[in-house]
């Protein structure tokens, strides 16, 4: 596999996702791309996933204008019609935050972040097709709520906490690509912990085809 990992934002530094994906996909081809995703975007048909981990902002956890969002008509004709082809999108944390306004994005990724509560224990429960090798784990983490918003979303991880109980991870499909949104990774413990690394396993052999879902 060749993917593209966009990642970066003023909240979510890069070499998190970064260092979390190396380490539970060491034979993947990665390339780290952290300025504006917009300037990738007419390159994407060289790779057979993308893994979107940056909210929709063009500044950088270096700094810069928070106000600027980088997905515009032209980057969302060029990530749609790389799904479209039967290229994989991972939407991890970061890649589901801020794109409320960003329409077809939006509709494709099938839901956006709303808010989260300060950082707490977080369980996370898997099942359904990614659940293989998966035990319910709990680490401490930003609590995603959503807006799901695909009806076809099919939900294979539920995360729990004092807050509430919310998906945290679903499957959908958009022409002849997959699409694999994962709320957990704010915090390098998520990322680093094996059943969280088993199950980024699985959604990448979903992604990549194989499995009947």
């Amino acid at each position: 596999m060749r993917a593209l990992i966009l990642c970066d934002d003023p909240y979510h530094p890069g070499k998190i996702p970064e260092s979390g994906l190396r380490a539970a996909l060491p034979e993947a081809g990665f390339e780290v791309y952290t300025g504006n995703p917009a300037g990738k975007m007419q390159e994407l048909s060289s790779y057979s996933a993308v893994f979107l981990c940056k909210s929709n902002k063009i500044a950088g956890a270096g700094g810069g204008d928070e106000r600027i969002k980088w997905m515009g008509e032209a980057a969302e004709d060029a990530l749609i019609r790389f799904v479209e082809s039967g290229g994989g999108l991972m939407v991890l944390h970061a890649g589901i935050t801020c794109y409320e306004d960003a329409g077809r994005y939006t509709e494709m990724a099938g839901g956006y972040f709303l808010s989260h509560p300060p950082a707490c224990p977080v369980e996370f429960l898997a099942q359904g097709p990614l659940a293989e090798g998966v035990q319910p784990f709990t680490e401490t983490d930003e609590h995603y709520h959503l807006r799901l918003l695909a009806e076809d979303a099919e939900i294979f991880l539920t995360a729990r906490s004092t807050h509430g109980s919310q998906p945290a991870g679903y499957l959908r499909r958009r022409g002849a690509g997959r699409i694999c949104v994962l709320t957990p990774g704010h915090t390098e413990a998520v990322w680093s912990n094996p059943a969280f690394q088993r199950l980024l396993q699985n959604a990448v052999r979903w992604l990549e085809g194989e499995g009947a879902n």
